[in-house]
């Protein structure tokens, strides 16, 4: 397999709420909804620098630390004599999202080049899906990698999967509740892929076997690919390594997520790209798919940056806004779901023969911005559903303030929480019995100190009703401010929020506000019992 030095990937995902946990708020949001014309750029912070130039390689936040994996080191000042490095670095992120020093962890086991668009997460467990032994030429590997933070920050010791049928370079990958799914990719012996594998995740964050998901309707490479309200997306890339054929395509695909974690078949959206492109670092933000300084027709380098927001509608025209940042190419981006912020980091620019780059960068937010785009999306939901609930909960302004060591998502889903209905359950504990026994699956998306939260927890406490219903179908118990990654994926952006899947996994309806024992009943005659 060959890879040429004007190619590139990336993903990533974020969120964001108002401090005292009362209300949900949109990280995607506060960037993008209502933006100026195209010229106006996006507000960028830069940080502390990496502890060297770095490219190809991936980035995540865990935890309360940002981390580089991988990729390539250098210099800077010979590109012919970059090797890979296995290094893992990390910095704690502070209150006002800066960072601070960074610190060696556990390394990684072997070299792994083009991750950037096969780095993700999922509750607070990295993976690193494919990717190459080698910048030029060499295999792909085709396995998954992955490790989790202790509370201080260490990693504990990287595993590794078994193989998936196909190497991939250059792929995209996504999670989804319980499950990773590794999408295309560029193989070894120069074909592309329109494969999709997916791995069931236990608890405890190690994999499980892969298994061949729905297909994509082509085979692509240096696509991307992110997760919004129930759906998964991929779009641009290229479906060839052949010269003269890598034509950035302007197609967007999407699949649903069903109640187990997996794909539905892919469908080909109405809207397109409004131009073709490919290898850009990209990630969720919100209701917004976005993508960060592609590459066009020709490998031509730019420092836009894409987004599109998706609502219970339908899927916005695509628009571009330049961000001022030295990134152009082989960089990698990592949301904080916590704290509402996307880093940037390392790579080249503005031209593939500039060395690579130290410099780390995040965005800052716009709180008048969340505000237009959440009163949107929720007037939108409420328009698209039958019976809304009205919420205690008003907007708060002001934007996150963390403090203190947050609990890591793979610890909190041990047990289910101190203070929960009986016949709740985990969301793991929930997804399994539904699947086991055929059952529908409702989930209950919560924030604990909101006062209509309290008041559907008082309803339903010692209610013979309510306990009745959790013999024929299974309750998910979710708070929020313990699975925001969760509410990025199922588009859960209002506590509380009640969604039905019915017992063969499709998503059937969802309802926003305390509900009684009678209509969860009805919600699940009506969307639950029908498969």
């Amino acid at each position: 397999m060959m890879h040429s030095h004007d190619t590139a990937p990336v993903v990533a995902r974020s969120f964001f709420w108002a401090p005292g946990g009362r209300l949900l708020v949109l990280l995607g949001a506060l960037i993008l909804a209502g933006l100026a014309p195209a010229q106006q750029m996006l507000p960028i912070v830069e940080t502390k620098d990496m502890p060297m130039a770095r490219a190809f390689h991936g980035s995540a936040v865990l935890g309360e630390y940002l981390y580089l994996f991988g990729g390539g080191s250098s210099t800077g000042e010979n590109r012919d004599s970059e090797p890979g490095d296995t290094s893992v670095w990390r910095a704690r992120i502070l209150p006002n999202r800066d960072l601070t020093d960074w610190a060696k962890t556990t390394p990684l086991p072997a070299t792994r080049y083009y991750i950037a668009n096969s780095t993700l997460v999922l509750n607070d467990v990295v993976y690193i899906i494919g990717g190459s032994y080698l910048v030029l030429g060499g295999e792909s590997h085709n396995t998954a990698i992955w490790s989790k933070p202790l509370p201080n920050g260490t990693l504990t010791p990287w595993q590794t999967s078994e193989p998936f049928p196909d190497t991939a370079s250059a792929p995209a990958a996504v999670s989804t509740p319980g499950h990773i799914h590794v999408i295309g990719g560029l193989r070894s012996d120069n074909t592309v892929s329109n494969k999709v594998y997916t791995n069931s995740v236990y608890p405890d964050g190690s994999l499980s076997h892969w298994e061949e998901g729905p297909e994509l309707p082509t085979g692509l490479w240096f696509h991307h690919a992110g997760v919004v309200a129930g759906r998964v997306y991929v779009w641009g890339g290229l479906n060839s390594d052949e010269p003269g054929k890598r034509i950035p395509l302007p197609y967007i695909f999407s699949a649903a997520i069903r109640s187990n974690g997996k794909l539905s078949q892919w469908r080909t959206e109405r809207v397109l790209l409004p131009v073709g492109f490919y290898s850009a670092p990209s990630t969720v933000a919100g209701p917004y798919l976005m993508s960060f300084m592609p590459r066009y027709q020709g490998g031509v380098l730019t420092n836009d940056v894409w987004f599109t927001r998706i609502t219970p509608a339908g899927m916005d025209p695509w628009t571009r806004r330049p961000a001022p940042v030295p990134n152009r190419v082989y960089h990698a981006v990592a949301p904080n779901y916590r704290n509402g912020s996307i880093y940037i980091n390392g790579g080249r620019g503005p031209t593939f023969s500039t060395p690579m780059l130290r410099k780390s960068s995040f965005f800052l937010l716009n709180e008048q911005a969340r505000r237009q785009a959440e009163q949107s999306w929720m007037a939108a939901q409420t328009a698209h559903s039958n019976s809304v609930s009205a919420l205690a909960a008003q907007l708060e302004g002001g934007g996150a303030n963390p403090t203190g060591d947050r609990v890591l998502s793979y610890l909190a889903d041990r047990a289910l929480q101190e203070g929960a209905v009986p016949g709740f359950m985990t969301i793991t504990d929930a997804r399994a019995q539904a699947e086991r026994e055929g059952k529908p699956l409702i989930m209950y998306f919560l924030m604990k100190d909101a006062q209509p939260c309290v008041e559907q927890r008082n309803l339903l406490m010692d209610n013979a009703q309510f306990a009745a219903l959790t013999q024929v179908a299974s309750f998910a118990w979710i708070d929020a401010s313990e699975y925001p990654q969760l509410c990025q994926q199922i588009g859960v952006y209002r506590a509380p929020t009640w969604v039905f899947y019915t017992a063969a996994g499709d998503e059937k309806g969802r309802r926003i506000g305390v509900m009684t024992p009678k209509e969860i009943a009805a919600g699940i005659l009506q969307f639950g019992a029908a498969n």
